[in-house]
């Protein structure tokens, strides 16, 4: 490939606008709008600042190193949307380093279009193109997901003290990945070197290899530590239930079950990948479909008992699409998410691809531009249904302010609560924190709420039931809006 040019230059720079573009924009439900939550509670809370809560927001609790991302990012940006997303510029900044670093190493090229090439694919991706606009453990838990696989496939080729640094460099990785979202990335981890040390000892026919077991395991043990300790933590802190809860909603319900009903067949999976590969998915399906029959072909030596001669790098590729792909198409829960790390994966099956099927500048402009239309169509058709936390949590800012609010637990959208307490004041956020309150009870205690002064923010079904003990002097106002897990449009009423 020639020096880079400026065509290369106007792509790149196209992709990071459009990022930019959409920073602004209203928090998405649930998920966003529960870790700018938890990150307010700590910025309200600084002596709470291991135990994520937030109104509404219980089912998306997590370990709380992005939600520290989040408060400080509101210390330096002031508690807006900028702020909470700013954690995904740093994110793209970084994976714009380390995108060519990896290739250069793993495909040892030095060309700079090839480079360009690469951060283009892996930005184009409909999936990475939407999460970089979102603040979720996904898109932060990626990056460390994308270390993981390269600095562990390097810790194999290296022996003595690089071998030992690779290692400490691995264990931190872990360590920061456990903290974003739990076991996830350990279970990347053991997975991925179970197939590779099974696949090199049967290929290779060397009993060396098994060595490698004991330090897997010694890695494993340091880079669990921490996560360890915070449970502890917890536990000693009369928070026993989060922690029974935490590892049965994100151990025990994925793996032998499903949470918000979100399950699927075998084959789920093919499909999301080539929808969320798109524009690549074309090429999506012809690496998927060429590796699949590759490895049914290799499988067949792998049963007669021969050397099979393939290289360590095939071999570590083959055990990533088993470990980060295959095992979680015959999980009953199922998401997108589950499998992001394979996208890394397939951006190189991809490159490879192109690097023996050149595409010319106008062919990449072309797909770079579906990828921006593809991503622009799907905000303006969700535009409506991210607008709902947004209009209401205003609207009750503006009402309000001085009464105490109380939010029905039907209602799970925690952007209305981040958007009522929203203020350039970290005082009057603190004060309007305090007037919020979840009803779990909403229609034993309605006789003495309603006829107090305070807001409600009620379904209409629930309003139905004791509207007639509603106090004289109340105002009365029903709203549309979208309440998301359930992905249909609802009446909102407003007793203020």
């Amino acid at each position: 490939m020639k020096i880079i040019n400026q065509k290369y230059i106007f792509l790149l720079a196209l992709v990071f606008v459009f990022i930019l573009k959409d920073i602004n924009e209203p928090l998405w439900e649930q998920d966003e709008a529960a870790y700018a939550g938890f990150g307010l509670h700590f910025l309200i809370h600084p002596d709470h600042q291991f135990i994520p809560n937030f109104p509404l927001s219980e089912p998306h609790r997590k370990p709380p190193l992005l939600f520290f991302f989040i408060e400080n990012s509101y210390r330096l940006w002031g508690v807006n949307e900028f702020a909470v997303r700013f954690i995904n510029l740093v994110l793209s900044l970084f994976f714009l380093i380390s995108l060519p670093i990896a290739l250069r190493i793993y495909f040892r090229k030095r060309e700079i279009d090839f480079f360009v090439l690469g951060i283009l694919v892996f930005f184009s991706f409909l999936i990475i193109n939407t999460y970089v606009r979102i603040a979720l453990t996904d898109f932060l838990l990626l990056f460390f997901q994308f270390l993981m696989i390269f600095v562990n496939y390097a810790w194999y080729q290296k022996d003595g003290a690089q071998k030992i640094s690779l290692g400490l460099i691995l264990i931190f990785i872990l360590i920061i990945g456990t903290l974003i979202k739990g076991p996830v990335i350990l279970v990347n981890f053991l997975l991925i070197n179970i197939f590779y040390i099974f696949l090199l000892f049967i290929a290779k026919k060397k009993f060396d290899v098994l060595k490698n077991i004991y330090k897997i395991i010694i890695i494993f043990i340091f880079s669990i530590l921490p996560i360890s300790f915070w449970f502890l933590y917890l536990y000693q802190s009369n928070q026993r239930e989060f922690v029974i809860w935490f590892l049965d909603w994100y151990i025990f319900k994925r793996v032998g079950g499903s949470v918000f009903g979100q399950t699927g067949p075998p084959g789920y999976y093919f499909l999301s990948i080539l929808i969320a590969s798109f524009p690549w998915s074309l090429e999506t399906f012809k690496v998927l479909k060429s590796s699949f029959f590759y490895i049914l072909k290799k499988i067949k030596f792998f049963t007669k008992n021969k050397k099979v001669n393939l290289s360590n790098k095939i071999l570590y590729e083959i055990s990533a699409f088993f470990s980060l792909y295959f095992v979680y198409e015959f999980l009953p829960s199922k998401l997108p998410s589950y499998i992001l790390a394979f996208y890394v994966v397939l951006w190189i099956w991809i490159l490879r691809f192109l690097v023996k099927n050149p595409i010319s500048f106008p062919s990449l402009l072309v797909r770079v531009m579906l990828a921006v239309v593809a991503i622009q169509t799907f905000l303006f058709f969700t535009s409506d249904m991210r607008k709902t936390s947004k209009v209401l949590g205003s609207f009750l800012q503006r009402h309000c302010e001085d009464k105490n609010v109380f939010i029905s637990n039907q209602i799970r959208l925690p952007g209305i609560v981040w958007y009522y307490v929203k203020d350039d004041s970290l005082n009057k956020i603190k004060e309007k924190y305090q007037k919020i309150h979840v009803l779990q009870d909403y229609i034993k205690r309605a006789p003495q709420l309603t006829t107090q002064n305070n807001c409600f923010l009620l379904l209409k079904s629930e309003f139905e039931i004791f509207k007639n003990i509603i106090h004289k002097d109340k105002q009365i106002l029903h709203k549309e809006g979208w309440i998301f897990d359930k992905f249909k449009k609802e009446e909102f009423v407003i007793v203020y």
